[in-house]
């Protein structure tokens, strides 16, 4: 389906919306269409984070990739995106107590990403995210070598696992930085460490 087959689909649904079904299905239809026609890469700031690690990081057991955040690595992997005809958002997640509200006939493309895959739950307020949306796009995406800075490997991580790691980097071209998760000493907080 392309852009303006989905432009007019939504707008269809907005203007069937006046009534409580109307609403429902515009609400399954949106979220349906941005789940399936958009790629999104999730991104948290604190590598440190221990809820981060429980969560997403097989409780300690995995690793983190830490990606650089030079604009103009960045600027050239969305070039590089929209030479295939993707567009290439970053979005700093906003946390709120309320559904966001965007008014979809005067907001821009960007708006519109921004409020639908940039808005989460203020309970989650702790991840300090941000994402890669690919409007239109699904599936993976190859990300240029000199991004990926750091590895970070988590406080339980097992030793073959570390093993296989440490072999993969061993030749990488350019080179990242190997850290590991460690307890902070007498502190609940842990911190970074060279591996």
């Amino acid at each position: 389906m392309s852009e303006d087959e989905r432009e007019a689909r939504v707008k269809t649904l907005i203007e069937q919306s006046s009534t409580r079904d109307g609403q429902a299905e515009f609400t399954r239809k949106l979220f349906e269409m941005m789940a399936n026609h958009n790629g999104t890469v999730c991104l948290a700031t604190d590598p440190v984070h221990m809820l981060m690690w429980s969560y997403y990081a097989d409780s300690h057991r995995g690793i983190a990739v830490r990606f650089g955040t030079d604009l103009d690595q960045i600027i050239a992997l969305g070039r590089g995106l929209n030479a295939q005809g993707t567009d290439l958002y970053l979005i700093d997640v906003d946390y709120a107590n309320e559904f966001p509200h965007c008014n979809y006939y005067t907001s821009s493309k960007y708006e519109r990403n921004k409020t639908l895959l940039g808005t989460k739950s203020s309970v989650w307020s702790h991840e300090g995210e941000w994402r890669i949306v690919l409007p239109g796009r699904t599936g993976y995406l190859n990300v240029p070598p000199q991004l990926i800075t750091g590895i970070v490997l988590g406080l339980r991580i097992h030793a073959d696992v570390e093993a296989k790691i440490r072999g993969w980097l061993a030749n990488r071209d350019p080179a990242v930085e190997l850290l590991r998760v460690v307890h902070k000493p007498n502190s609940f907080r842990l911190e970074l460490a060279p591996a």
